[in-house]
């Protein structure tokens, strides 16, 4: 605390109220950030749906493949440009962009014991099969980790940066 000025002894409290209020600030923004990621995060991606496959297909084949191609996951989706017969993602790029360093995080994840064991525990889960149930194919391996990783990808890509932008 300083004196305040042309009284020798007398501090002020003005800098510990600023303070004070900063710290409300900061903790009313941190909460606001918690409800509106917990809001985002709470609705999972449609894992059957063309434009978000069709994203993450594209950001599969960068890192997977290292290729812009998606000729090995376009059929889980409708959503793809055919070019002398090589098959593109035909949406925006930002997003799958984006979207790459989290895959490859996910992928180092994914091969872990504890989460290839509940990969298979969910494969294994009648509510997840159902949901997962596509065109009569029952629940293969390869969905349950599509789901897992479209719904890690989505969080870091589209919850944590909207959440962030409605606090600043």
């Amino acid at each position: 605390m300083q004196d305040v000025v042309g009284v020798p002894g007398l501090r002020s409290t003005a800098s510990s109220e600023v303070a004070g209020r900063r710290a409300w600030l900061v903790r009313r923004e941190v909460w606001l950030f918690i409800l509106l990621l917990a809001s985002y995060a709470y609705f999972f991606p449609r894992w059957a749906h063309w434009g978000q496959n069709s994203k993450l297909d594209l950001t599969m084949a960068i890192v997977d493949q290292g290729t812009f191609s998606i000729d090995d996951y376009y059929e889980n989706t409708g959503d793809y440009a055919l070019y002398k017969g090589t098959h593109y993602s035909d949406k925006a790029p930002g997003t799958s962009f984006l979207g790459v360093p989290f895959y490859a995080a996910f992928k180092l994840i994914a091969r872990s014991p504890l989460v290839s064991q509940m990969m298979v525990r969910l494969g294994s889960n009648q509510a997840m099969a159902d949901t997962l149930r596509e065109g009569g194919t029952g629940l293969l391996q390869e969905k349950v980790y599509f789901a897992m990783a479209l719904s890690f990808v989505t969080f870091f890509v589209v919850s944590v940066p909207s959440a962030l932008l409605g606090v600043v």
